[in-house]
This record gives structure tokens, sequence and C-alpha cells, in this order.
């Protein structure tokens, strides 16, 4: 797969872009029956409920859009608790250098 820079004003970043945080989406991300996403972390703050169209997000993850993100290069989500650097593949990076749970939504413990 071809590996693309994301950068603001991409088409690919307004995909991988959280509604609610607006924050990137990383694995896993979530939809909702209507096919509107959100990242794990949003999921806990809406109640399981979509903030798009107020159906029941279920456990139903979008795996087209988790394939989109595993393929860019980008930096590390955790760059303001020192990494700095640039990944590609990020996920692969975020399971080993910062143990990420991308089937459960776990979220990497800096302490």
């Amino acid at each position: 797969m071809k590996q693309t820079k994301l950068e603001k004003g991409n088409g690919v970043h307004e995909l991988l872009e959280c509604p609610v945080c607006t924050n990137l989406m990383y694995p896993p991300i979530n939809q909702c029956p209507n096919g509107h996403t959100l990242c794990s972390s949003c999921k806990q703050q809406v109640q399981n409920t979509c903030p798009t169209c107020c159906y029941e997000l279920g456990n139903i993850r979008c795996l087209a859009l988790e394939k989109v993100a595993e393929s860019l290069e980008v930096s590390c989500r955790y760059q303001s608790l020192g990494c700095h650097d640039i990944f590609q593949p990020l996920v692969e990076h975020l399971k080993d250098d910062h143990k990420v749970d991308m089937h459960s939504g776990c979220t990497f413990n800096h302490r």
C-alpha cells in the first residue's frame, strides 16, 4: 500500500479527524450503523451514542478507515509526552513502543 504523509487540509486528514475531540483517530476506530466514525476515547465520552445521528454505537469498528490510518506517515499521538518521531507504520509503533492495545482501545500510560 502506498504511504501518504498526513497533513492538515488533506482529505485523508479530514476522514481521520474525530468529530468530537477533533484529534486524529487511530485504531480502534468506532462507527455507528450509519457509518459515522469517532475515536475510542470519545465513544466512552458520548455514552455509546453517535454524536452525529444519535444511534447507539455498539461495538462496530471501521476496519477500512483503520487500514487507511495504518498506511499513513504521521507524528506519534504521544508527541506532547516526549515522543517526537514520525512513524510509518504508526500502528506498530503504538503497539510496540507505547503498549497501546489496538483491540480494546486502551490508551498509553506514560507513568
